[in-house]
């Protein structure tokens, strides 16, 4: 079994052993602190490459978006050209035979081309705004990786300048508190051989006026009163005014919601009285 280590006189002495603790604890700080330095590189590394990862994601998602703007154009040229064809060589001539012929039958063709011309219709405008969200996409995809890739740079040279600057100033610290440290202890060592009779008079005076002085000390000081005081009347403004605020958000918000309404009960009636327009007749 281990005995366990002996201390020295010098580590006996309160100045030489406080200044040997001080020492090691720095050492243990130094080893955490690289070991810290190593989990920041690894999570930059990691963070580096989900960002490169993303920006080949967002390279084909920018392919296929590019694909399928192409198509939309595609699509819409064909229906419109489709859609002024019908009206043109289908619709109108029919129009014009009903008017003439007052036929039931070719009344209810026409109204069922008009209703199936409507709905094209609706469905190349849906084609519509589908390629402008298309467009709009492709410069977003774009500032998107642009950002990534000016991260990644970032973390690049943080992993290759600037943490490689961290260890040197950690290594630069230790090496100065190991030598304060030294000079420390020499300095306690002469200081200890020629005065350690009138040390212990000291420590009692010094504990005395310390203890002395905290005795005089209230539970809490004003001054800390003052500031919990200003902060608390702070706070009671701010959420006054944030109340206000989102009170008077919420009759603009309605204001907002009864103009909709009433500019949609508008354009139904708009288009209501449009419809009376077609005749109304069907069946036979």
């Amino acid at each position: 079994m281990l005995q366990p280590e002996k201390k020295s006189f010098m580590d006996n002495l309160p100045l030489i052993g406080r200044a040997k603790k001080k020492a090691e604890n720095y050492k243990l700080q130094f080893e955490k602190m690289s070991v810290y330095l190593e989990e920041v590189i690894h999570n930059l590394d990691r963070a580096k490459f989900g960002l490169m990862k993303d920006i080949t994601m967002l390279d084909q998602m920018y392919d296929k978006n590019k694909r399928y703007f192409e198509e939309l154009n595609v699509y819409i040229a064909a229906g419109e050209t489709k859609l002024d064809h019908v009206r043109s060589y289908e619709i109108a001539p029919l129009r014009q035979e009903v008017e003439m012929s007052k036929d039931q039958v070719k009344l209810q063709q026409l109204n069922d081309m008009i209703q199936l011309a409507d709905r094209f219709e609706k469905k190349l405008h849906d084609l519509k705004l589908s390629r402008t969200i298309s467009l709009q996409m492709a410069p977003q995809i774009r500032v998107i990786q642009q950002n990534n890739q000016i991260l990644a740079e970032k973390i690049e040279s943080a992993v290759v300048n600037t943490i490689p600057l961290w260890k040197n100033q950690v290594v630069l610290a230790l090496s100065l508190t190991r030598q304060k440290t030294a000079l420390r202890m020499q300095q306690d060592v002469t200081k200890t051989t020629n005065t350690l009779l009138e040390q212990n008079s000291k420590m009692l005076k010094d504990s005395s006026i310390e203890i002395a002085t905290e005795n005089e000390k209230g539970i809490v000081s004003v001054e800390s009163l003052k500031v919990a005081h200003e902060n608390l009347l702070s706070t009671l403004d701010e959420t006054l005014r944030i109340q206000q605020e989102g009170r008077q958000k919420r009759r603009e918000a309605e204001r907002e919601l009864d103009r909709m309404e009433h500019e949609l009960k508008e354009k139904v009636i708009e288009i209501a009285s449009k419809n009376k327009e077609l005749p109304k007749e069907t069946g036979y």
